[in-house]
């Protein structure tokens, strides 16, 4: 009897065991996932030596791990600014540099991204471009933006600069500034080049992103002259009629285009009176304002005869 009831403990004590020995075991996590990268990007992607590119890494880890960024040293040029995911390199040299960085997350998973920037020599005989910039990156249809270039020659030699757009628009260059009011929505592209007086030359561009607003630009419905021809000294009213969609009050600029002529009335309204100097064409400028800088341009061409 004695020998039975040991059996029955000593059954009891191992079911006990075994018991608690299932329930402890831990369950074989999932595997563990590296991290993710959302986007990259190197803004320029091509400068020239002395110049810097700045360059933004996001990721996220699947498995909502933190996550560091390791970045390793250039082989030419310099890291600055470093933090987390962002960085600038700063060019010594030229050659295509590629820029390594480690997204690491806490358990040890990995994933490596390589970012090449091209780096180009200075040409000591043209121009060099420091910026091509505008305050508002995103403008409505019929928008003014003002774009400015700044470029220096290593010579010291004087430089001018020339406008260009292939982009359906009105462009207005003034020296190292432009003004433009897109037509249609979507990207809109300006080219700058700097030129010196041999003919070296250097170009950047510019990308705009124009949007549909709510508030819409003036329209011109007409702009016309009291006579299309008129002699020397003798004048002419030049009216321009237009309305705003949204109905903003309107403000009228005029511009003699390279014309030898006189304005007459102070070129606030939609009605202006010109005298001509001297045979030839005289080519007429309105731009009409709302209240938000939308803005829409139209030209006229006077003859004058003697």
């Amino acid at each position: 009897m004695k020998a039975l009831k040991l059996f029955l403990i000593f059954m009891l004590m191992l079911s006990v065991m075994n018991c608690t020995k299932e329930s402890s075991e831990p369950t074989s996590p999932d595997s563990n996932n590296p991290p993710k990268i959302i986007s990259f990007s190197v803004t320029p992607a091509n400068i020239f030596i002395g110049e810097s590119a700045d360059i933004i890494i996001t990721a996220e880890d699947p498995d909502d791990d933190p996550i560091i960024f390791e970045w390793s040293k250039p082989s030419k040029g310099f890291l600055v600014d470093i933090y987390e995911g962002s960085a600038r390199y700063v060019a010594a040299s030229a050659g295509d540099i590629i820029l390594t960085c480690k997204i690491k997350d806490s358990k040890g998973a990995e994933t490596v991204k390589n970012l090449t920037i091209v780096v180009k020599s200075l040409d000591t005989t043209a121009p060099i471009f420091t910026s091509l910039s505008t305050a508002k990156q995103t403008i409505g249809v019929g928008e003014w933006a003002v774009i400015t270039a700044n470029a220096y020659h290593p010579k010291g030699t004087y430089i001018y600069y020339i406008w260009t757009t292939s982009s359906s628009g009105f462009l207005e260059p003034r020296t190292n500034t432009a003004n433009f009011i897109a037509n249609v929505k979507g990207e809109a592209v300006i080219t700058c080049t700097a030129k010196d007086l041999d003919g070296n030359q250097s170009l950047k561009t510019i990308s705009l992103n124009v949007i549909e607003t709510d508030n819409k630009p003036p329209v011109i419905q007409s702009l016309t002259s009291s006579a299309d021809t008129i002699k020397v000294s003798n004048t002419a009213t030049i009216t321009c009629t237009a309305f705003d969609p949204n109905g903003d009050p309107l403000t009228y600029t005029w511009q003699l285009v390279a014309s030898v002529a006189d304005m007459l009335t102070t070129p606030e309204k939609n009605v202006i009176t010109i005298k001509p100097r001297t045979v030839g064409t005289i080519t007429i400028k309105v731009t009409v304002y709302d209240l938000q800088y939308y803005a829409a341009v139209k030209y006229i061409t006077i003859f004058v005869r003697s």
